[in-house]
């Protein structure tokens, strides 16, 4: 369809550069994130599947127990030990779903949900520093 916006080299190039900014302000955001994961759980001395955890939500911010039981092959203990130690820093929230828990890692399920071109403050506190 002639004279449409896609028609327009100049604004397909301008779609691109916006795309590309609000990519790389999330990912900047995601690093962000994730350090500051990384602080507030040596902060509270906690390591190995916790550590784990966190860093793999990075890629996945909604899990359940057994996903992660199978992704780490890790016991149900170990990994629900693991879950309420995040859930307990606020790294993650729980909400009933089924026969277990549904685990939400809300700091980056905002910047993952978040419409094309809205506002990414990168260097924003977590929401649990917040008091959300």
């Amino acid at each position: 369809m002639k004279g449409t916006k896609s028609d327009n080299p100049q604004a397909c190039c301008q779609n691109i550069e916006e795309s590309c900014e609000d990519a790389l302000l999330r990912v900047k955001r995601l690093v962000n994130v994730r350090q500051r994961y990384r602080s507030l759980l040596d902060e509270h001395r906690y390591s190995g599947l916790s550590v784990q955890t966190a860093m793999y939500l990075i890629g996945q911010p909604t899990v359940t127990a057994s996903m992660l039981r199978r992704r780490f092959g890790k016991s149900p203990s170990a990994v629900q030990h693991a879950l309420s130690r995040l859930v307990s820093v606020g790294i993650l929230r729980a909400y009933p779903a089924g026969r277990g828990n549904l685990y939400i890692a809300p700091d980056i399920h905002k910047v993952l949900a978040a419409p094309l071109g809205a506002a990414i403050d990168v260097s924003a506190p977590l929401m649990c520093e917040r008091g959300e």
